[in-house]
């Protein structure tokens, strides 16, 4: 048995539901409200109970994440204090969405140890447009292009650094596997000075264009990041400290890694495993684009469009809440207007 019925009581509007012997209540301070009420017309009674589901989990009346990361009515706090930004706002998106939301909760402790307050303002912001990858333990994932002599990978430009405790002069060697590092104070951390002192890493159209020759994949605790240069297209970042993981021909696809080996076995990008409707899932600022997904407009930063449906591999099905009316358009269209609420 399902039924439901959707009423406006003092203004607001709620919706209650019925799903064999369970029974459902839900208001428009849900996040999810809408997009239930959908499923629930288009008589999809079992995903509008998923959707339900899912938004509990985020508006728990106290839920610990992590040690000092906790989550209470739809609102994250860091030892206690809320937090809205880029991050805390991707951390409920993939709660919402039912995701692996541990990473973005590790990259946020171990960002906020991070002593700079612009690095700690900008770096997510820059990891996620970058889409770069985000690992398990909270490190993500940066190229670094290099030179290879006498089958050793070394620094293209000369300076001086640590690599695993022994101090190297020149070109720094970079063997996999190997940790390398610089006194902090020694690390420019001036964001307007793209080129200066530090261990730099970033994208990897940037580091296959600069080394013109191998590129390493780097792994960079958010601690450790000193500057965010608007230069260079904001395409790279001053560390004091790294891990060498490995060689590559290819970027990393993935937001979010379910396991530090998947870094060493990334495929290329025609080569990930397709999903069930024959097609990579979608991602638009890392976000997995599904039904319900409400965005935003880069102009006003209005909620704007929400995804009704997936027609194909970049054909996607949107509501605009300004023209009160379904239209379909790609993927690259709406990356250029629109991101994520």
């Amino acid at each position: 048995m399902s039924y439901f019925r959707v009423v406006k009581q003092d203004g607001k509007m709620s919706a209650a539901f019925g799903l064999g012997s369970k029974s459902y209540s839900v208001d428009e301070s849900n996040p999810n409200f809408d997009t239930i009420v959908e499923s629930l017309i288009a008589e999809d009674y079992e995903e509008a109970v998923r959707l339900f589901d899912l938004s509990q989990s985020v508006a728990k009346e106290f839920t610990k994440v992590s040690e000092r990361v906790s989550v209470a009515n739809g609102r994250v706090y860091f030892d206690g204090v809320e937090v809205e930004n880029a991050l805390t706002n991707q951390i409920l998106n993939f709660l919402r969405n039912g995701e692996n939301f541990n990473p973005l909760v590790n990259f946020m402790e171990k960002l906020y140890v991070n002593t700079n307050e612009y690095v700690r303002e900008q770096l997510f912001k820059w990891v996620d447009n970058r889409n770069l990858t985000i690992l398990p333990d909270g490190d993500f994932v940066a190229y670094k292009g290099v030179t290879k002599v006498d089958g050793v990978y070394r620094s293209i430009h000369s300076g001086s650094a640590t690599v695993d405790g022994k101090v190297h002069d020149g070109q720094i060697p970079n063997p996999i596997g190997s940790v390398i590092e610089m006194p902090r104070d020694k690390v420019n951390n001036n964001p307007d000075i793209g080129c200066s002192t530090g261990l730099h890493v970033g994208t990897f159209s940037f580091a296959k264009n600069f080394g013109q020759g191998p590129v390493l994949t780097i792994a960079v605790n958010p601690r450790d990041v000193v500057s965010v240069p608007r230069d260079s297209n904001n395409q790279k970042v001053r560390t004091c400290r790294y891990r060498v993981l490995d060689v590559t021909q290819t970027e990393l696809t993935e937001p979010v890694l379910a396991t530090p080996a998947a870094v060493n076995t990334a495929k290329p990008k025609a080569e990930k495993p397709k999903a069930s409707g024959g097609f990579v899932p979608l991602r638009l600022n890392n976000v997995v684009v599904r039904k319900g997904l409400e965005l935003r407009s880069r102009k006003t930063g209005h909620r704007s469009l929400r995804v009704h449906s997936i027609k194909g591999a970049d054909s996607i099905e949107v509501y605009d809440f300004h023209r009160k009316q379904y239209r379909t358009t790609s993927l690259s269209n709406l990356r250029k207007s629109y991101y994520p609420a």
